[in-house]
């Protein structure tokens, strides 16, 4: 079907969602937001307690946005913390959204996060984890 899909990830709290509706709406494509369709979809392994989050089950992410992409009419923009939810060959555009750890604790704070949950995607921004992923994964 070929590259239909841009993906915008980044660490929860860049401002995927934002960036991703907005473009979305200015380039007349669909908005997926991706973490609402694992929770909506069950489209994760179990729930993890501990750090307050869901677990994505990968490959059924995987299998799931490859069926929108390819019996989409529309183009799709996917907002998603997880850089690696398409292939590259169903994806024109990867952005990665970073932004400074301190202003991330505020907005994860603000969230109502729980505290390790907060640390744990402060140091993943903080090592570009989500860059690095992305890199892996779709190349330079």
């Amino acid at each position: 079907m070929g590259r239909r899909a841009i993906v915008v990830t980044g660490t929860p709290g860049t401002g995927k969602t934002t960036l991703s509706s907005m473009l979305a709406s200015r380039l007349g494509y669909r908005h997926v937001e991706v973490a609402k369709l694992v929770a909506d979809e069950g489209l994760y392994a179990y729930v993890d307690r501990r750090r307050g989050a869901r677990v994505v089950s990968l490959g059924r992410l995987r299998r799931r946005l490859a069926e929108l992409i390819d019996s989409s009419s529309e183009l799709l923009v996917l907002s998603t913390p997880v850089p690696d939810v398409v292939d590259r060959g169903r994806a024109s555009r990867v952005i990665v959204l970073r932004t400074n750890p301190l202003k991330l604790v505020e907005r994860l704070k603000a969230k109502g996060w729980p505290e390790a949950k907060v640390r744990e995607n402060v140091a993943a921004e903080a090592l570009g984890t989500c860059l690095q992923q992305a890199i892996a994964h779709y190349g330079d």
